[in-house]
C-alpha cells in the first residue's frame, strides 16, 4: 500500500517469508526502477529497514512506524460504473492532455455507453480531445482527474486493458488492469468547472 493523499495504490506480492508482517514506506518509483523487467527479487527486513536486491543493485529504505490510512473502505466498495478500456491508447490520451493540463486544470473523463472521452480546455492555450472505444457498465459519468495522477495510476497497471470504477464525479475512482487481482489503484476525482 503507498499513498500520496490523492492517490493511492495497492499491489500483493507472493512471499515465501509470511511470518513478519509490517508497512512499508519506500519511494516505489525507486523501487519500480530497480525491478524493470526482472522477473524476481529479493527482499529482506530487518527491525526499522527493507532492504530489495535486484541483479547487482540494492535499494535499502527506513521502515516508518506510522499507522496507515484506513483504506479498506475506500476500496472495498460497490462501485455501479466500470468502463473497460485498452490501457496503451488511454495512457497515450493522458499524456496528450497533459501537454495542455496545468496543475489545476483537471482531465475531463466522460464514461459514456461506447466509449471514453477525455478533453482538457486551458483558456487562452487550446483544447485536446481525445475518444477511444469503450464497453461501459453502469450510467454515463464525467469525472476530474490531475492528469499527472491519472498517468500515474494508468501507467503502472499491467496488460493490454484497464477498468476504471466509481460511483459519482465526487468520490474516489479505482483503476484496475483486467484479470489482476493484485494491483489496484485509487484516485481522488479533481472537481470540474462547467
Amino acid at each position: 500500500m503507498c499513498t500520496i493523499g490523492y492517490c493511492m495504490c495497492k499491489s500483493v506480492y507472493k512471499s515465501n517469508n509470511s511470518n513478519k508482517a509490517c508497512g512499508l514506506w519506500i519511494t516505489l518509483s525507486e523501487l519500480e526502477r530497480l525491478i524493470g523487467g526482472a522477473e524476481s527479487m529479493t527482499m529482506a527486513l530487518g527491525e526499522n529497514r527493507a532492504t530489495f536486491e535486484v541483479g547487482g543493485s540494492t535499494l535499502t529504505t527506513t521502515l516508518l512506524n506510522v499507522e496507515f490510512p484506513k483504506y479498506k473502505q475506500l476500496i472495498s466498495g460497490h462501485y455501479p460504473n466500470k468502463v473497460t478500456t485498452a490501457r496503451e491508447p488511454l495512457l497515450e490520451a493522458v499524456r496528450r492532455s497533459r501537454i495542455l493540463a496545468r496543475e489545476t486544470t483537471p482531465v475531463r473523463l466522460e464514461m459514456l455507453s461506447n466509449s471514453i472521452r477525455l478533453s482538457v480546455v486551458t483558456q487562452d492555450i487550446g483544447q485536446v480531445v481525445d475518444e477511444l472505444d469503450a464497453k461501459l457498465d453502469g450510467t454515463e459519468i464525467t469525472i476530474g482527474f490531475n492528469s499527472q495522477y491519472l498517468m500515474d495510476g494508468i501507467d503502472a497497471i499491467k496488460g493490454d486493458e484497464i477498468t476504471i470504477e466509481s460511483t459519482d464525479p465526487v468520490k474516489p475512482a479505482v483503476l484496475r488492469g483486467v484479470g489482476d487481482k493484485n494491483y489496484l489503484y485509487l484516485v481522488m476525482p479533481q472537481r470540474l468547472t462547467s
